[in-house]
């Protein structure tokens, strides 16, 4: 489950530029998606995700795990910037439509009184987690202001087939393959080369 938290948490830093998406529906549908995002609205939010995903793990456990890393009284999160970096032409496969979306993220977590970043050990330990939790990010302390900034660039799918009427979307975390080969037919990675 926290391999799929993980998942989710990358997919929610998404952002829309929409001089760059061609399809003036994807790029609705990523307007709206990127407002109950930074509202931190996963109820909302989660009508955006793919059904495939509420196969591998109910909606109102996804919604409850979100609202729970994200809401919380020794975490506040802010979305700081977020800009698509590129948005892939069509790929059509097996009756399905797929846009890859490589966007990039920057977050600030400002933390409750328990945990004091000044202490440079407490430092060290939230460090080691947020780069553990967040791989090939960059993780930056700032002890100041109690917070730490993740940014990065994150990978997502745009998807729409049979099963939707809209396009959806699909976070893609290349450190768990078991979870990927469930959600994306291996044409595809081979397609868009992120086996």
């Amino acid at each position: 489950m926290q391999k799929l938290t993980i998942l989710l948490l990358s997919f929610f830093f998404l952002s829309a530029n929409a001089q760059k998406v061609t399809d003036p529906a994807l790029s609705g549908r990523i307007q709206e998606y990127l407002a109950y995002t930074k509202q931190l609205d996963f109820d909302k939010a989660m009508n955006y995700m793919h059904p495939r995903l509420f196969a591998i793990a109910p909606r109102e456990q996804l919604v409850q795990s979100m609202e729970q890393a994200f809401n919380n009284e020794e975490m506040k999160f802010t979305f700081d910037s977020m800009a698509i970096v590129s948005i892939s032409p069509v790929y059509k496969f097996a009756k399905a439509s797929y846009h890859k979306i490589d966007y990039y993220m920057g977050m600030t977590i400002a933390l409750g009184d328990s945990i004091d970043l000044k202490n440079k050990e407490m430092a060290a330990i939230m460090l080691k987690s947020f780069q553990a939790g967040f791989p090939k990010k960059k993780i930056t302390i700032d002890a100041a202001n109690n917070a730490i900034k993740v940014s990065g660039r994150e990978l997502m799918f745009a998807i729409k087939d049979s099963a939707v009427e809209d396009w959806m979307f699909l976070g893609y975390d290349r450190s768990n393959p078991a979870l990927i080969s469930k959600l994306y037919p291996k044409q595809v990675r081979q397609y868009f080369k992120v086996l």
